[in-house]
């Protein structure tokens, strides 16, 4: 097994319209890389990664992914599976991804997206807006109280 300390640096996901193609082994090396928001249902995921040895597991909550605890988890692609598509699915909140081989979930290769909330009349377009989410202080302002999301990076969920 590999130091995955470094060999990630730089890996970005790549939001298009309905589609976000999750760099899935960046995480290993940015924090704000573990975390989307935006997402309405059927919208796809798409895991890619370079090199052999990774799997999506859906995690059954974010509990489960912080403790790395694959109990009640479901594995939705091996290691061969580079591309594997997952559709956001209806009513959910959030889901939760990590990757079950060796140390790779203890070491950040995990992925906890969120849906779009709030009625923001631009639709999903704050999925791709690709700016950092503004601070949610609740000020007075613009006369929204709502989320206007940003790409939802850094986003604690």
């Amino acid at each position: 097994d590999h130091d995955h300390s470094t060999d990630h640096a730089g890996e970005e996901h790549i939001i298009d319209e309905g589609q976000t193609t999750v760099a899935w082994t960046a995480g290993f090396d940015e924090e704000a890389k573990r975390t989307l928001g935006g997402f309405h249902a059927g919208d796809k995921l798409v895991f890619t990664w370079d090199e052999c040895c990774h799997n999506v597991v859906l995690m059954p909550d974010k509990a489960a992914m912080d403790a790395c605890d694959f109990t009640n988890a479901q594995v939705l692609a091996g290691e061969d599976e580079s591309g594997y598509s997952y559709s956001f699915p209806e009513g959910a909140s959030a889901v939760y991804f990590s990757c079950s081989i060796g140390l790779h979930c203890q070491n950040g290769q995990v992925l906890a997206v969120a849906a779009h909330t709030g009625d923001d009349p631009h639709g999903s377009e704050d999925l791709h807006s690709g700016h950092e989410p503004e601070e949610d202080d609740h000020s007075e302002g613009d006369g929204h109280d709502h989320d206007h999301g940003g790409s939802g990076y850094g986003r604690k969920l």
